[in-house]
C-alpha cells in the first residue's frame, strides 16, 4: 500500500518521472494474492463452508469493504456537487454510491481514478469461498493459470471485456490460496516462469504488434499484462526467500509502516482526496512537483486515519432475541 499511494500514484498522478513508468505497474497482482491468502487462513478456522457461514461471511466482508467506500463516495459527490452547482444532485449521488459505477461521468481530478478496484475486489471477495469449495481448491496452479490464458486470448474478441478484470485478478487470489495451503514455490520454479514470460512478451513484441505499455495492456488485462505482471510476482517471491527475518520484524514494528498496514484500505480510497487536494494546491500556489507530492502523501495518510475506524463497522442482519 505505501507503493501504491506514494510511488505508483505520484507518478502517474502528478506525472513525477514519466519515463517507462508502466513498468512499474506490478501492485494489484500482489494485493489479491495476499487477499486471497487471507482467505485462506480464514478457510482453515471454517472448513465447512455452509449458506449460514457464507452469508455470515458475506456480510461481513462486504460491510468491511462498501461502508468506508460508501463515506469515501458520500464526501466526493458532496464537493463534486459544490463545485459543479449546476449538475442533478440525485444522479450525481447515485453515480458515487453505486461501486460499479463509482463516480464516473460526475467527478473531478484524481477523486474517481483509482476506484476502478472496488468492483473487482467486491466480485473476488465473495466468489472465494464458492470457487475454492472442495473440488476447485484441489485445481493444480498450472491448469488454472492455462484456462485464464484461454480466457484472456479471448476475452477480447468473443466475451466481455469488462469480465477479464475479475477473472484476472481471481486468478492472482487463487495463488495467493493455494500459498496460504500450504504451495511452495522453489527458485528453479520462478525462474522458469520468468523466462517464459520474457519469451512471451517478446514474441508479442516482435510478430504480433503488441505494446509494451502496461498501461494500456492493464484496463482490461490482456495476456502481455499477465505475462508482466508473472515476471515481477516471481521476482518478488524469489526476493522474499533473501530478506532478513530482522528487517520483517523492524518494518513491522515502523510507526510509518504500521500505518499503512492497520488502515491500508482507508488510506488507498482517501488518496484519491489526498491528491486532488494536493494538485489544486499545486495550481493555486505554484509549487514544485516533489511539494506536492508530499503534501498528497500527508493529506492521505491523515484522511486514512482519520476514516479508518469505519473500516471495523460491520452490518447485522440478525434481531437480537431477549
Amino acid at each position: 500500500m505505501i507503493y501504491i499511494v506514494t510511488i505508483v500514484h505520484g507518478v502517474y498522478w502528478l506525472g513525477f518521472g514519466q519515463a517507462f513508468t508502466s513498468i512499474l505497474l506490478f501492485e494489484m497482482p500482489l494485493v489479491f494474492i495476499i487477499s486471497g491468502y487471507a482467505y485462506a487462513i480464514y478457510a482453515k478456522t471454517n472448513p465447512s463452508i455452509n449458506l449460514r457461514i457464507y452469508i455470515k461471511y458475506a456480510q461481513t466482508r462486504m460491510s468491511r469493504i462498501y461502508i468506508p467506500y460508501f463515506a469515501y463516495a458520500l464526501v466526493c459527490a458532496i464537493v463534486v456537487t459544490m463545485l459543479q452547482g449546476n449538475i442533478n444532485i440525485q444522479e450525481n449521488l447515485f453515480a458515487w454510491l453505486n461501486p460499479f459505477t463509482r463516480g464516473q461521468g460526475h467527478s473531478v481530478s484524481s477523486l474517481s481514478w483509482h476506484l476502478w478496484f472496488i468492483p473487482p475486489f467486491l466480485i473476488v471477495t465473495l466468489l472465494l469461498p464458492v470457487v475454492t469449495y472442495k473440488w476447485i481448491k484441489k485445481l493444480p496452479l498450472v491448469l488454472c493459470f492455462l484456462l485464464l490464458c484461454f480466457f484472456l486470448y479471448f476475452a477480447n474478441w468473443y466475451i466481455e471485456a469488462r469480465l477479464a478484470t475479475p477473472v484476472f485478478y481471481f486468478f492472482w487470489a487463487y495463488v495467493g490460496f493455494k500459498l496460504g495451503g500450504g504451495l511452495t514455490l522453489k527458485s528453479n520454479t520462478l525462474l522458469i516462469v520468468i523466462a517464459i514470460a520474457i519469451s512471451m512478451l517478446g514474441i508479442g513484441v516482435v510478430f504480433l504488434n503488441q505494446s509494451l505499455n502496461m498501461q494500456l495492456n492493464k484496463f482490461p488485462p490482456n495476456l502481455m499484462f499477465l505475462w508482466f505482471s508473472c515476471i515481477w510476482v516471481a521476482i518478488i517471491f524469489m526476493a522474499c526467500n533473501y530478506i532478513s527475518p530482522n528487517v520483517i520484524n523492524y518494518l513491522s514494528e515502523n510507526k510509518f509502516v504500521s500505518l499503512f498496514v492497520k488502515n491500508g484500505y482507508s488510506l488507498y480510497l482517501w488518496q484519491g482526496v489526498g491528491y486532488a487536494s494536493a494538485k489544486a494546491m499545486q495550481s493555486q500556489f505554484d509549487l514544485n512537483v516533489v511539494i506536492t507530492w508530499l503534501i498528497a502523501i500527508m493529506f492521505t495518510v491523515i484522511l486514512g486515519m482519520l476514516f479508518s475506524p469505519l473500516e471495523k463497522i460491520r452490518w447485522s442482519f440478525s434481531r437480537t432475541r431477549k
